[in-house]
Order: C-alpha cells, then sequence, then structure tokens
C-alpha cells in the first residue's frame, strides 16, 4: 500500500514597510505534519505567478515581493504530497509624509 506523506508549513507574515510598497513577505518554515521534521529545500511559490523560492536546510525560507490581496501558496517537496493554503497579504499604509 502507498504511503503518503504530508507536508506541514508554519507561516509568519510581515506587511510592507513604506507607504509606496504594494507587496509583502512571507516568512516560514516548512515541516512534515507527522514527525515535525524540517524539510529542507522545498520548494515554495505563489500559484500563477513566477515569484518562488526554495527552503534552506534547516527547512525555513522568505518569500519577498508577494502581491497585496489573497494569493494561493504551494509547497512541494519530493515523495510528499503538495501542500496548499490561499494567504492574504495585507499591505500596511504609513502615516509619515
Amino acid at each position: 500500500m502507498f504511503k503518503v506523506n504530508n507536508i506541514g508549513c508554519w507561516f509568519f507574515f510581515i506587511g510592507c514597510f513604506t507607504a509606496y510598497a504594494q507587496s509583502g513577505q512571507i516568512v516560514g518554515k516548512v515541516i512534515d505534519s507527522n514527525t515535525q521534521e524540517a524539510l529542507p529545500f522545498a520548494n515554495i511559490f505563489i500559484n500563477q505567478t513566477t515569484l518562488g523560492t526554495a527552503a534552506d536546510e534547516a527547512g525555513n525560507f522568505v518569500l519577498n515581493e508577494v502581491p497585496e490581496g489573497l494569493n494561493e501558496v504551494v509547497v512541494s517537496f519530493v515523495g510528499y504530497q503538495s501542500y496548499q493554503t490561499k494567504i492574504q497579504i495585507i499591505v500596511r499604509k504609513s502615516d509619515s509624509t
């Protein structure tokens, strides 16, 4: 019988830093949902865009220039079922002039 491995993903969201930016940043860690072990060099990308990155050897990743709004994040790793989730990026506007 074929065993399906599942990917878990912890996400931390960081908004924009300037009033003129129209994008955000996603920071996270890719882990095995059963063992909680990091999945090094997993692929992370925003569906229907050219944005993507790879996790480091500890499973950590940073995805920059993520467009404001609802985005579908896809995480893939060889031997695992892909993980998909929707993330809302909200850009914080600065009050400085």
